[in-house]
């Protein structure tokens, strides 16, 4: 193959990843300046801001918080919702609640439970107490 046979593929390639990088660069890059706040830059003050900012780090510290109330087994019955019904900022915490947590009893039944779980993103911290509903 001659240099010349190579030339139109390698200048194609060149292109489409020109192409690529333009789009990216207009999805992503653009919409980040555009003035919009992202959950990066809220703080405690902008509630909704601050609750969802944290929430995935919540429910990890807290279905292990509310895990360790039970006196035998729990399970959690959630899926694309997550474990938490509410939240209310509190100072720099935050405290979810939920009803989605099941505790069993000692002869096997399952309980549906109502908890809370205050959360403290600084530390990543959370403390559960539960009251069956």
């Amino acid at each position: 193959m001659s240099n010349d046979e190579k030339t139109p593929r390698s200048i194609k390639g060149k292109l489409i990843l020109a192409l690529i990088g333009v789009f990216v660069f207009a999805a992503v890059i653009l919409p980040a300046r555009n003035g919009t706040q992202t959950t990066k830059d809220c703080g405690p003050d902008q509630a909704e801001c601050y609750a969802q900012r944290h929430v995935f780090a919540a429910q990890r510290a807290c279905e292990k918080a509310v895990t360790e109330q039970a006196k035998y087994r729990a399970r959690f019955d959630y899926s694309l919702d997550g474990m938490f019904d509410r939240y209310t900022v509190r100072g720099s915490s935050i405290v979810y609640s939920g009803e989605r947590a099941e505790f069993e009893n000692g002869f096997g039944a399952w309980s549906r439970m109502r908890y809370t779980c205050e959360f403290e993103p600084g530390a990543g911290s959370a403390v559960a107490s539960v009251v069956e509903r």
